[in-house]
Formats: structure tokens, C-alpha cells, sequence
């Protein structure tokens, strides 16, 4: 399902559209008394949680998770999976297992411009590689092609850091992404003249698919965005504005990968790290803290010249099954923990939850079995608005723990 956000005037309701929820047969009867049969068949809850913390929040449907999910095993992104030599691969680059020039004209038929292949660079840089390829839209706006590539201890070429934007502008996610999701409650639906959201949503997540070869989740964002309404929201938080790096309206369309129809979202989550610990060689420790590896969102920015931006990055893949399919806890149990959560935090105003989902991505294998390692898990995420940004909480799918909060992108 598409999620689509604008500016509105003062907190306009929440807008977290995910897939419509089947009727779930064989749902545990134990629910919390504040919430009804007939709202988890719907997949939406609404209450008064507590004196300062109401939910009005579309949750993941119960057909989805009832037969329980798998942990997987987290392996690198490889390029020269063939076998090819960094000579030639340096030599004829491949994007996402594919020839530059499929990557290339796909995009082209997306935008109203042209590559310039005879003016692209390839340079090595001992342990990594940098493509480089101009790129002129019809406007005469000049961008190009970023990518770059580590070189592992294999002789591999590994995650693809997938750029397509104008010259001078990187990261366009961190520079007005972040701050649209943690403006989330502040936005509205609108489509532009020059195409509407959903139509441009689908046709982007249609391109990241041909591109990197691999599926998008349904599960996705679509913000209008202006100079004008950006300003809006930044004036509502009294946050410093900033002239957007696009001129004029656009869409950021904003994409995960899909893991077994569930998003692989960026929860950037962390374990402490305990005495006697045996991590694998491969597993991160930063002043104690085991850092695990995410997947970052795609983005794409396209307006009335079509795609005019896209990061389309892959660094990790699900492996191989770590176990068998284990139950994850209801949505009942996480409310429960949610008002544990919330009692132990003073409120200065109000808050509202307005999302309750089931996402995927890497965190690690429990220290019980073993020697520790990078993973790919579910956890159930709470988005919510304190008045002032979005915040998510994050709990363990399967024990239902609490493991940390942050900010919502």
C-alpha cells in the first residue's frame, strides 16, 4: 500500500495507509478488553490507551504473520558473482547483475534526457571502485550516474552504492527524508498537475524493480514536496528551512526491499555487549555496543521531467533460513508493552500512535546459541507523534521485549 503525504496547516490526521487487512481466522481470543475482535479484522485500532496516549494506528494484517516467520542469515551484496576479475570488471562495470547499458536505458525511458557513455569514468581505488556517468536533461540540467563499490579480501565487488542525481547534490533521503518522516502527522494527501502519487509511486517502484533485479515492498511512501509546503512543515516544528535541492514540485518516493511481502525496514537497533561473547569476525563493536547492518531505504525523486533522482543502494541479501517459521507475538501483546513503555515516560502533551507494523531487518543471532552473528529478523515497530516529531519504538516479534526508540524514518 502507498503512503502519501503533504503539508497541511496544523496537524492534519495521520496518514499510514498499509495493505487492507483479511479477516483473521483463528485469532487468539485473550485480546485486551480495549480492543475488539471486529477492529484487529479490520486491521485498525482506535482507543484511549491512556490519560495522555491514544491509538489510532492501521495495523499489519493477522493473515500475514498467523503461521509465524523466519530468521534468515544476512550475506553481502556480490557483484562479480560470475567470477569476474576486478581488471575487467573495472573494465565493463556491472549494476545489479546486469550491463550498465540496460541500467542506463531504463532510466531514460523514465526521464527526458540522455547518457553520455562515451564520456563515463571508472577509476580503482585499491579497496574500492567509482563509476562515474554524465547524464543532460532536456531542460539542459546537468546530473550523472554515482557508483561506487567496495573491494573485499575475496577479490569480490561488493554492495552496489547506487547514485543517480545532479552534480553537487548527494543524499537527498538525509537532507529532506528524514525530516518529512518525522514531520509525518503534519502532512496531507495532494497530487500534483504534472502526475498523480499514485501513478508516479507505481512506476517508481516498477523501475527500482528492473534496476536492482530484486522485489520492492508494496509497503512504501510518496511526498509532495515544494519549496513552499516544506517550508510550512518547518515553520509548524521551528526547525531551520533549507532550499531543497530540487527546484520547483516533486515526489520523493521512498522504497524498501521486500522480504516474504513484509518491508526491510531500517530500525537501527544495537546489542550491548556482554562478557564472554563469541562474535563472528564480521560482527561490529563500538564502545560496547554490537552494531548490526541494515539495508537503507530506496529513494526516487521525480517530477515533471520524470526520474530525477534515485538511490537505489544494495549492500545485503537474505541468506538461507537461520531456523524454522517461529509465532511472533499479537498486537494485543504489544499494546501491553506500549503502555508499559509509556508509563514510565513523563508527557508534556499528548500522543498518538498511528502505526503498528511488522518490518524485517538485520539485527543478531541470540547469544544462547552460540557465537553471535549478523541476521535478518522481524520486529514489530510503533510509530507515533509527540506533538513535536515521530518517534518509533521498536519491540522483539517473537518475545514482544522492548528494544529501543528512535526517530521514525
Amino acid at each position: 500500500m502507498i503512503r502519501r503525504t503533504i503539508v497541511g496547516t496544523i496537524l492534519i490526521g495521520i496518514l499510514v495507509l498499509l495493505a487492507s487487512c483479511g479477516s483473521p481466522k483463528g485469532e487468539p481470543q485473550d485480546v485486551l478488553e480495549k480492543v475488539s475482535q471486529k477492529d484487529l479484522e479490520k486491521g485498525h485500532i482506535k482507543l484511549q490507551l491512556m490519560e495522555k496516549v491514544s491509538i489510532d494506528a492501521r495495523v499489519t494484517p493477522y493473515e500475514k504473520y498467523k503461521n509465524g516467520l523466519n530468521i534468515y542469515y544476512m550475506e553481502p551484496y556480490v557483484e562479480n558473482k560470475d567470477g569476474l576479475s576486478i581488471t575487467e570488471f573495472i573494465r565493463n562495470p556491472i549494476l545489479f547483475h546486469q550491463d550498465m547499458n540496460q541500467v542506463t536505458e531504463l532510466i531514460e525511458k523514465h526521464s527526458r534526457g540522455k547518457f553520455y557513455m562515451s564520456k563515463r569514468k571508472t577509476k580503482d581505488l585499491e579497496d574500492k571502485i567509482q563509476l562515474l556517468i554524465p547524464f543532460k536533461c532536456q531542460s539542459g540540467k546537468e546530473m550523472n550516474i554515482n557508483c561506487w563499490w567496495d573491494i573485499n579480501d575475496k577479490g569480490q565487488v561488493v554492495g552496489t552504492d547506487f547514485n543517480f542525481c545532479p552534480f553537487g547534490i548527494i543524499d537527498e533521503y538525509t537532507k529532506v527524508g528524514k525530516g518529512v518522516f518525522n514531520s509525518a502527522p503534519l502532512y496531507e494527501e495532494r497530487d500534483f498537475k504534472f502526475a498523480d502519487g499514485d501513478t508516479v509511486a507505481k512506476e517508481m517502484r516498477s523501475l527500482a524493480e528492473q534496476i536492482t533485479g530484486r522485489k520492492i515492498s508494496e509497503d512504501m511512501y510518496c511526498v509532495p514536496i515544494s519549496q513552499e509546503l516544506y517550508d510550512a512543515v518547518m515553520d509548524a516544528q521551528g526547525e531551520d528551512k533549507e532550499e531543497l535541492p530540487y527546484p520547483g514540485e516533486y515526489y520523493i518516493v521512498i522504497m524498501y526491499f521486500d522480504i516474504d511481502g513484509f518491508s526491510w525496514r531500517f530500525v537501527n537497533a544495537s546489542m550491548s555487549q556482554k562478557n564472554g561473547m563469541k562474535l563472528k569476525d564480521d560482527v561490529v563493536v563500538d564502545n560496547g555496543e554490537l552494531i548490526c547492518k541494515n539495508e537503507w531505504p530506496l529513494v526516487g525523486i521525480y517530477s515533471a521531467e520524470g526520474v530525477m533522482g534515485l538511490e537505489l543502494n544494495s549492500f545485503l541479501l537474505p541468506g538461507k533460513p537461520y531456523n524454522e517459521k517461529q509465532k511472533v507475538c499479537m498486537p494485543n501483546d504489544i499494546i501491553e508493552q506500549i503502555e508499559a513503555y509509556f508509563q514510565n515516560v513523563l508527557l508534556k502533551q499528548p500522543v498518538t500512535i498511528y502505526e503498528i507494523s511488522l518490518v524485517y531487518d538485520g539485527y543478531f543471532t541470540d547469544p544462547r546459541d552460540g557465537i553471535i552473528e549478523n541476521v535478518i529478523r522481524p520486529f514489530w515497530i510503533v510509530k507515533y507523534w509527540d506533538g513535536e516529531k515521530a518517534l518509533k519504538l521498536v519491540f522483539d516479534a517473537y518475545t514482544g521485549k522492548f528494544i529501543s526508540r528512535d526517530n521514525a524514518y
